[in-house]
């Protein structure tokens, strides 16, 4: 994990394919099962994957409250990265808009790397939670994708 000032990056192995870990960060049904920090569940994922399509996920708390991220898909290949902006809707306090960038890599044929980046306009100023919250799906989708 590191930081920089209006940035979180991460990087993690997976034990499947590109292709595989490039379904699960692109697939709304697939999405549904891993993202949102915790105690939160997705209760509806829409995409439309290509460059200038959107996207959008409804997440709701176990304590009844929901939010939304939405965004514009920027740059897709297939199954090595995808970008997308990234911006809260219903939150109180949400962090400023940012640019999510994702790169897969094949390591060999049942392990792959993904590369997180995600940048905001201007610096949230609950950073740690930002970071700990793509650590906390990233985990998820260890689990889910081994095989």
């Amino acid at each position: 994990m590191m930081e920089k000032a209006n940035s979180v990056y991460l990087q993690r192995e997976f034990q499947c394919s590109a292709q595989r870990l490039f379904e699960w960060m692109t697939q709304a049904e697939l999405l549904a099962q891993w993202f949102g920090p915790k105690n939160c569940k997705v209760t509806e994922a829409r995409m439309d994957l290509r460059v200038g399509g959107g996207y959008f996920i409804r997440l709701e708390r176990e304590n009844g409250s929901r939010f939304s991220i939405r965004g514009k898909y920027l740059e897709i290949s297939k199954p090595k990265s995808v970008h997308f902006s990234f911006a809260y809707e219903g939150l109180n306090g949400a962090p400023p808009e940012s640019v999510v960038k994702i790169t897969i890599e094949q390591l060999d044929e049942r392990r792959s790397s993904l590369s997180l980046i995600q940048e905001f306009d201007s610096r949230p100023a609950d950073m740690e939670k930002r970071t700990l919250a793509w650590e906390h799906m990233l985990l998820l989708v260890s689990e889910l994708t081994k095989a």
